[in-house]
């Protein structure tokens, strides 16, 4: 007894084994493209018939399932190309997709199907049958036909995807010969360096004795990458201080508005002279000067060099205002950052330097 339940437990497994080793296939059943003058009922229904025959070879998934998957991937319901079925193949886990097209002109019924396998990425079976003046099982025939073009293809190994090339990331210095490490593990060697590395994101540190330590954050997807060469600044060449950054108490404004004012007042004189200038006798004889015909006519001269010379007393009155108005500005911005602080930090046994900024942004 024991030596037949044994025996079972043995075919029992053996058929697991071999059901495992001859999975069926998953195929995608689209939608069918339907002339006008056939009835979606009627299309419906040869849809149908067509999922019962896939069933016998592989597991079938329906047309309303299809259009799901569509919906999801924002895909038009026509959409035919090699893009198209290898997203419907991935957000269903199948191998293929069948497309099937019904027509019916002049009496003629037509059935054609394209089958996509996404081991390979393209049309591995495609067939085509028409029935003139046919009846409904005729058309059935018609499907079952083009159907079974297709099966050779559908028997098809898988075609084992190709190994895909190792991500890199690529790390250059100047100067070289930096220390690189990435989400805090040291890279053996130095720079320039190659890692082969997975997907996803990553934190890069490079030192190099005598050089602020460079910091990177660097995301890989399915392609290579190179980082920009990693310039590093010498610590020696970092100034520190604990004291603000005070601004500068004089702009050019104040020395031009000086200027204007000087300028000014010199023309604001010449012209109260000329005024006071008009009318005067210029005869040396005693004559008056309603007998003498030489007389300054001075006065309107006179009155447009006080008009100039005093619109620039104003606006440099105004740039020197505007001056003052800044400078209060900036020294109250002074006194806000005054928290601020820039530290320097030096590592005799990393050989490394760190610069840090401290206060409110």
């Amino acid at each position: 007894m024991k030596k037949f339940f044994k025996i079972g437990w043995v075919l029992i497994l053996l058929g697991l084994i071999n059901s495992f080793a001859h999975a069926r296939p998953k195929v995608v059943v689209m939608p069918a493209v339907r002339s006008s003058n056939i009835p979606l009922l009627v299309a419906e229904k040869r849809m149908m018939e067509l999922q019962e025959l896939i069933q016998q070879k592989a597991d079938a998934y329906s047309p309303e399932e299809a259009k799901r998957w569509l919906g999801e991937l924002s895909l038009p319901k026509g959409c035919e190309t090699l893009l198209c079925s290898q997203k419907l193949t991935r957000a269903a886990k199948a191998r293929f997709v069948l497309f099937t097209a019904l027509t019916n002109e002049d009496d003629t019924y037509g059935v054609s199907m394209r089958l996509y396998d996404e081991t390979r990425n393209e049309f591995t079976g495609e067939g085509r049958a028409e029935c003139e003046f046919c009846n409904a099982r005729e058309v059935k025939g018609t499907v079952k036909k083009v159907w079974g073009e297709l099966l050779s293809a559908l028997e098809k190994p898988a075609q084992p995807a190709p190994e895909k090339e190792p991500t890199t990331l690529s790390v250059l210095t100047i100067p070289p010969g930096a220390a690189v490490f990435i989400n805090g593990e040291r890279v053996q060697g130095v720079t320039p360096i190659t890692k082969n590395l997975s997907a996803g994101d990553y934190k890069l540190k490079v030192t190099l004795k005598g050089h602020v330590a460079a910091e990177r954050t660097v995301r890989m997807a399915e392609q290579s990458v190179t980082l920009p060469t990693i310039e590093l600044v010498r610590a020696t060449d970092l100034a520190s201080s604990d004291k603000p950054i005070r601004p500068n108490q004089t702009s050019s404004i104040y020395g031009l508005s000086l200027g204007m004012l000087t300028i000014g007042t010199v023309i604001v004189g010449a012209g109260g002279w000329l005024t006071y200038q008009d009318g005067q006798v210029t005869c040396e004889d005693g004559r008056d000067r309603k007998t003498c015909p030489e007389v300054y006519n001075t006065k309107y001269l006179g009155l447009g060099a006080g008009i100039v010379g005093g619109a620039l007393i104003g606006s440099g009155v105004a740039l020197i205002i505007k001056d003052f108005l800044d400078n209060r500005r900036l020294k109250r911005q002074s006194k806000d950052a005054a928290a601020e602080k820039v530290s320097f930090g030096f590592d005799a046994a990393t050989g490394t330097a760190t610069v840090g900024l401290e206060g409110g942004f």
